[in-house]
């Protein structure tokens, strides 16, 4: 493959995934179809969707690249010739609700209720079951662990607070038409764990503060006359700490915080004072993959996934002349 190649895939990534999907498409067999943003996606909506349905069905996913890139290859397929029920379009809502962005409503698109999916399994169940059946720490005293869990509890909510001016500050560019690469603002330069309490450093990266230094990192003139306080208003007035804090970011916490309490449990249990041997390490580039299975799936997720999906399978059913009818008469419509 040439540099003309690559570079149209990238550019033109849509259509390429479209091109894959109908040489994949057959009407007979037991496939579903998925397509997500990230690459990493699909380890979250596979494991929240293969236990629902029968074994003899699977799901093909494909990452897209982002949601612009999702919403043109919507636009490719005829709906006339293809079961919506059987492809499926899962999307991230991001800072939407911020930036005045009508996200498509349809009966095959998935919006995440939160940032995005990560969001769904930065929680006190997902914590629990990370430190008991990842980090093996099982044989701390119960009444201990609630203790650590409530501490995860108080101190996602310490995060939550932090986060607040620098997800304004991200909102603010995008309102005035920054590209900003969120991925350069790396979590491990603005925080640290302190027996078990999360704490903003100073001078992130040898920056003056917080905010300086995500200007930097994002390769954006830092003006300090700028006042976001309207925005910062805004974003907790939308429960934006709660639901759109970005979910990488909060996946970042789980990590730091699991992996903290690990190393350091003879601080927070009496019965376990060495860290147990751990046989995978837990780290962003596997982390998803490894909590999806522990992540109790949202509800909404499961009503799109009864409407979709599922629905499909129990038409698939019916008796097969009742199917081929249904087949002829829905090309036609």
């Amino acid at each position: 493959m040439n540099m003309i190649d690559i570079h149209y895939q990238a550019k033109n990534r849509e259509i390429v995934v479209y091109n894959d999907f109908l040489r994949r498409y057959n009407i007979a067999s037991n496939k579903l179809f998925g397509f997500v943003e990230g690459i990493e996606d699909p380890c979250f909506y596979r494991s929240a969707i293969q236990h629902l349905i029968p074994s003899e069905f699977d799901v093909d996913f494909w990452p897209v690249g982002n949601k612009d890139k999702l919403q043109k290859l919507y636009a490719l397929f005829d709906w006339g010739t293809f079961p919506r029920d059987r492809i499926a379009f899962f999307m991230d809502c991001d800072l939407s609700k911020f930036l005045g962005v009508n996200l498509p409503n349809a009966q095959n698109i998935y919006t995440t209720d939160n940032y995005s999916i990560e969001n769904d399994c930065v929680n006190r169940l997902v914590c629990h079951r990370t430190l008991t059946e990842i980090f093996n720490l099982s044989n701390v005293e119960k009444i201990e662990m609630d203790s650590i869990i409530d501490l995860f509890s108080e101190q996602l909510d310490v995060f939550h607070h932090e986060m607040v001016p620098i997800m304004s500050w991200i909102i603010y560019w995008e309102r005035t038409g920054k590209d900003p690469s969120l991925d350069n603002i790396n979590m491990d330069h603005l925080f640290d764990f302190v027996n078990g309490q999360i704490i903003m450093k100073n001078n992130p990266d040898r920056a003056l503060n917080a905010e300086e230094y995500i200007h930097q990192r994002c390769f954006i003139y830092y003006d300090n006359n700028v006042d976001i306080t309207n925005i910062i208003t805004e974003f907790n007035d939308k429960d934006g700490p709660k639901k759109f804090i970005r979910g990488k970011y909060e996946l970042w916490f789980l990590i730091n915080f699991c992996n903290h309490i690990h190393q350091n449990i003879k601080t927070f249990s009496k019965t376990v004072t060495l860290p147990p041997k751990v046989h995978s390490t837990f780290s962003s580039p596997n982390a998803l993959m490894m909590i999806a299975p522990r992540t109790v799936i949202p509800v909404s997720l499961r009503i799109f996934l009864n409407r979709t999906y599922l629905n499909y399978i129990k038409r698939q059913k019916r008796p097969f002349i009742k199917r081929l009818f249904q087949r002829f008469y829905f090309k036609r419509k």
